[in-house]
């Protein structure tokens, strides 16, 4: 609104006082490009200076030009280091506070042998554990060793993980909220791996649960297999970020899956924080190892300390997520001070060209490629998709593009279920159940990615989903706080609550709720091509209250509270600055104060 008032009060005046013409002029331009026609950033820029040409510097010139790049340049790789570790320390917080929850609801044979109710409990587990990667190898584990009772209820388990993965980059998405065209884009660039994952589980949880073509699919691979083998679980990117992340806490990873199984002792029940680090290199030791006199003890920040594991998890939360923030200000500044406006033409160019010729076609697929490569290589989508998020957030990569990148993560994400499967121990049939579901794993992002990418028109209806929910929140920026609320926490809590209470009280709520939805899409796909068709008063969806069909009332619900507390806030300090200006005069009058 006070954009507005400027941008009609500077047309009104057109040589405002004590302003000249030429500032005049920059003056409009800059009320014009926060006020611009779309309402999601700026349209018109101010004119920048101009850059000397490269041939026309002198030494010295130029000299000063590669230190201030190298040191920009080394500003970003630190930015991206601390942004990578903050997505490391971020996981481990989740894991800390909520690890034993999700271990425990793993194991609650009652409700996943609902295929609903095991996708929720999959969403959830990965929103808590913060890694699609962790949750597939705790299925991988538990299914293996009986826990989970069949690969059949390992499956919608799966699939839950998937879409709960992709709450990260959502998250971090939020870093560029400032910026209200920058945010339009991270949101609907992060938002690509949500509807992918949506429309994906939209068709192949019920094909699925009425013909388990993925489980049969799986034996079939697995019943072929010789199961001889064994691996190591080695995480590449680890080895860089763990100096750093270690330093505040550390994670006894396998409490996790014991405490699933039952098998967590009481000595260790307290914590899934590492108390014992190495066990001391002496003959004695290796023969008998006791706790005493052999084992290394940890050294970390929270260790030893007296707080719980999730009172620890909530403050090392907030200390990822400022980090995290932090990081990503500085990596996006940093990106857009090295590039430079012909730098950032090549890279657009580069990142979101085409190959030459007919090969083209080829081009999404060898980005898809590079996104499951760059995947197997640091062992999490999550970081991956949420480090493209900023540089789709700041124009550097195109939405089309960003598709298969994250499609090949989602793919290429699968691995790491294979090795856990890989690095199992024990009877030949547990390990083939274990196979079983981390191939179940891959086969159903295959299946989505045939699915929803092939064909154009099936591609494009992904690409317009996640562009509806970017220009949603262009307009609301406050939707986006709500859509991760509803997504990730209060839909599949409600589900995994109504499954419960079983299959009858489950479909009771939720096929009368669904058939609505369906009417819903029907009607739109009615207005959008037969709408002349349709009765006058369903042509549009005006005949409903605009609570039912617009966001602008809680907008300006939302607007009204925000000035409420601003005015509250400002009232307040109003009153502190008055008191102590008649304290300072007091003291003035009466010296002996």
């Amino acid at each position: 609104m006070a954009a507005v008032s400027t941008s009609a009060a500077a047309s009104q005046s057109p040589h405002a006082p004590g302003v000249g013409d030429d500032e005049q002029v920059v003056l409009l331009k800059a009320v014009r490009s926060v006020d611009s026609g779309s309402g999601y950033g700026c349209e018109e820029k101010l004119p920048k200076k101009e850059s000397i040409p490269w041939k026309d510097r002198s030494n010295a010139q130029r000299a000063k030009s590669g230190v201030l790049f190298s040191v920009k340049f080394l500003v970003l790789l630190t930015a991206l280091y601390f942004f990578i570790c903050s997505l490391g320390i971020l996981s481990d917080s989740f894991q800390l506070a909520g690890g034993r929850e999700a271990g425990d609801a793993l194991s609650e044979n009652t409700v996943i042998s609902n295929p609903l109710g095991g996708l929720m409990i999959g969403v959830l587990a990965t929103v808590l554990l913060q890694s699609s990667s962790t949750t597939t190898s705790l299925v991988v584990a538990l299914t293996a060793s009986n826990v989970i009772p069949n690969v059949k209820s390992s499956i919608p388990i799966i699939m839950g993980a998937n879409i709960g993965t992709s709450v990260t980059n959502t998250i971090v998405s939020m870093g560029q909220v400032a910026d209200r065209e920058q945010f339009r884009r991270a949101f609907a660039g992060a938002t690509v791996h949500d509807m992918f994952n949506f429309l994906s589980v939209l068709i192949l949880l019920p094909l699925e649960a009425i013909t388990g073509y993925l489980y049969y699919l799986t034996k079939a691979i697995v019943d072929h297999m010789s199961l001889t083998e064994e691996a190591n679980n080695q995480e590449f990117l680890s080895a860089l970020t763990n100096p750093f992340t270690e330093l505040f806490i550390q994670l006894n990873r396998t409490a996790i899956i014991e405490n699933a199984k039952g098998n967590l002792s009481e000595s260790k029940a307290d914590t899934l924080l590492k108390v014992y680090c190495g066990i001391l290199d002496t003959a004695d030791c290796h023969q008998n190892v006791t706790t005493e006199n052999c084992t290394i003890p940890c050294h970390y920040a929270f260790f030893g300390s007296s707080l719980s594991d999730r009172v620890i998890g909530i403050i090392m939360l907030v200390i990822a997520l400022v980090m995290l923030i932090g990081a990503l200000l500085v990596m996006v500044k940093a990106l857009q001070s090295v590039l430079g406006a012909q730098m950032e033409g090549v890279v657009k160019k580069a990142a979101n060209g085409d190959l030459p010729g007919r090969a083209r076609y080829l081009t999404p697929y060898l980005a898809m490629l590079i996104g499951a490569g760059v995947t197997m290589l640091v062992q999490s989508s999550s970081v991956f998709t949420s480090t493209l998020t900023p540089l789709v957030g700041i124009g550097l990569l195109s939405l089309d593009r960003m598709l298969p990148l994250t499609l090949g993560s989602n793919i290429g994400t699968t691995f790491t279920g294979i090795l856990a499967a890989l690095a199992i121990k024990g009877a030949a049939e547990d390990r083939r159940h274990g196979f079983q579901v981390a191939f179940a794993h891959l086969f159903f992002n295959l299946s989505g990615t045939l699915i929803w990418f092939p064909v154009p028109r099936m591609r494009n209806i992904v690409l317009a989903c996640a562009r509806f929910m970017g220009e949603e929140t262009g307009k609301y920026r406050w939707f986006a706080i709500l859509y991760l609320v509803l997504a990730f926490l209060l839909v599949p809590g409600l589900v995994f609550a109504l499954s419960l209470g079983g299959l009858g009280v489950m479909l009771g709520v939720l096929v009368p709720v669904a058939v609505l939805l369906f009417l819903i899409w029907l009607l739109n796909m009615l207005q959008r091509h037969w709408r002349s068709h349709l009765p006058s008063r369903l042509r549009t969806w005006a005949f409903l209250p605009l609570w039912l069909r617009s966001l602008e009332p809680y907008d300006e619900l939302i607007s009204r509270l925000v000035r409420v507390v601003r005015r509250k806030k400002s009232g307040s300090f109003q009153v502190l600055s008055e008191k102590d200006e008649e304290g300072s005069q007091s003291g003035a009058r009466d010296p002996s104060k």
